[in-house]
Parts: C-alpha cells; structure tokens; sequence
C-alpha cells in the first residue's frame, strides 16, 4: 500500500523555489511549556514508579510535664503518591528526495527542532491535565469569573494551606484577560501598573497580589470554564514530572527491506506527570 504521509517535494514547493537557495524554515509557534518549567523535576528509571512519601502535621500536646509523668505519644502520620513513567513514540516520514534538494538544506534541523517542541508541548499539556485529575483542594466555580475579588478568594485558600513561599499564579488567557479587565474598572493604583503590564505573549506576566502570574496556553478546560492553579515555583511544587528518556530522535533510512525512498526521524520518550503532594496545589476554578 503507498505510504500516504510522507512529506515530500510537493509539501515544499510553497515553502522553498526551485532554484539552489539556503532555505530557512519557520516552524509552527509553539508557546512556552510554562506548567513544566515551574514543576518538580525528578530523573526517574525506566517504567518505575516513583514514589512521593510525606508527613502529616504534628501536634505537640499542650501543657508541661512533671518529672514523674511518661510522655504523651504522638502519631506521626505519613501519605504517598506515586507517578508512573510510560512510553511515547511516533515517527516522521520524510521524502528522501526532499532531504537530497539542494534548495532544502534546512529541512533536517527544521524537522528536528520541530519534534522537540512538540514533545515538550505534549508534556506541558498532560501536566496542566493532571491538576484537574489530581487535586483535592479547589476553590471557585467554572461560572466565575476571573475578577480581582476572585483572586482574593484564592490567595484566602492558598494562605490556609500554608503554601510555601514563591507560589504562581496560572491561569488561561480568558481569566488573563478577565484580570486586566477586572483590575482597569477598579482603577486602583495598587491594581493599575500590573496589569497595564500584562505581556501579549504566554508565559510570565510579572507580580500580581503577591503571586508570580503566568498564563499558559494548555491550562485544561472544565465543563464550560478552566483549571487555573496555584502552586510553589520549583522542587517544593505539588506538580511533577518524572523524565526517565528526555526526547531521542533516531534517523533510519528506508523501511522495511529498504523498498522505499523515504528517511524516518524515530522519536520516543519516556516520562509520568502527577500531582506528587496534594496539599502544595490548589485548583483554581473559573470561566
């Protein structure tokens, strides 16, 4: 049966003229993978899993003690969770006749930086997936809308679970965009310079009320609204990843007995995405 999908000379004649030119390729705009840059990263072993072991909170009794009297026994109690590593694989079928062009010289990097963004684009999707998988603690509704008040009901939420400092703030361009608005008919001066700040591009978006603000492509929808978070920024996050085999690409000639003219890049990788500790992240429902 032909091989269909394959992209060959034909996909290119848009792109690259005939004659014999250095061609540069612009590769799709993938926005920054702000949920993984944020999270817990940890070297993980092939498909094992790893394994997130915490304390409870203690509880010292009140009161002293006299010398006489034995000491009040307290329980330590502990919790887990575990984030599994799995498989991910395709391949990219590329026309050999293509990749020999003269006039297509940057065809191979071009592919190549490609796949790598793309993979890293699937990772920061699953992530932002698990905080609406994963979490206990949530606050809102898929109706509210993102105003300043909204926000302080999160911080209210967030203080109570005693998060750690350095927390972000991240949210969909929909509350983004309710924020700025929000904050424009407050008029505050408090309010103002923050959000006349707010960039036009994913990513960071500076200080808000004491929290880091980013705004990420992927945060997951809910029903009609979104999954916003709060978490700690770094290894004390609630989010993790666990990457056992960053993104490898293999190029090999041919298919089976060589019997097409075709050069596949064989990507795979290896990582798990969870919520490694409950109490560090905290759902952040709206619109």
């Amino acid at each position: 049966m032909p091989l269909a999908t394959f992209l060959g000379t034909s996909d290119a004649q848009h792109i690259v003229r005939a004659e014999q030119i250095e061609a540069f390729l612009d590769g799709f705009n993938y926005p920054p993978p702000v949920s993984v840059g944020l999270c817990s990263t940890i070297a993980g072993k092939g498909n094992v899993p790893h394994r997130f072991p915490r304390l409870g909170q203690l509880s010292v009794p009140a009161g002293t003690l006299a010398e006489t009297v034995d000491a009040t026994d307290v329980t330590v109690t502990t919790a887990e969770a575990t984030i599994t590593p799995a498989r991910v694989g395709f391949a990219v079928p590329i026309s050999e006749d293509l990749l020999m062009g003269q006039d297509f010289e940057a065809m191979p990097v071009a592919v190549l930086e490609a796949i790598v963004q793309a993979c890293f684009f699937r990772i920061n999707a699953d992530l932002c997936a698990a905080v609406a998988a994963g979490t206990t603690n949530t606050i809102g509704a898929v109706t509210d809308i993102f105003t300043l008040d909204h926000l302080r009901t999160a911080k209210a939420s967030a203080r109570a679970l005693n998060l750690p400092d350095q927390l972000a703030l991240v949210v969909h361009s929909d509350g983004l965009g309710a924020l700025e608005e929000s904050a424009e008919t407050a008029g505050s001066p408090f309010a103002m310079p923050a959000a006349t700040e707010f960039s036009m591009f994913p990513g960071y978006q500076g200080r808000l009320r004491g929290l880091e603000l980013f705004w990420d492509t992927q945060v997951t929808a809910e029903s009609s609204g979104h999954d916003n978070y709060i978490a700690p920024i770094g290894q004390g996050s609630g989010l993790g990843v666990v990457m056992s085999t960053a993104p490898k690409i293999t190029m090999h000639e041919g298919n089976d007995g060589l019997r097409r003219a075709v050069t596949y890049a064989h990507v795979k990788m290896r990582y798990g995405v969870g919520v490694r500790n409950v109490t560090r992240v905290l759902e952040v429902l709206s619109d």
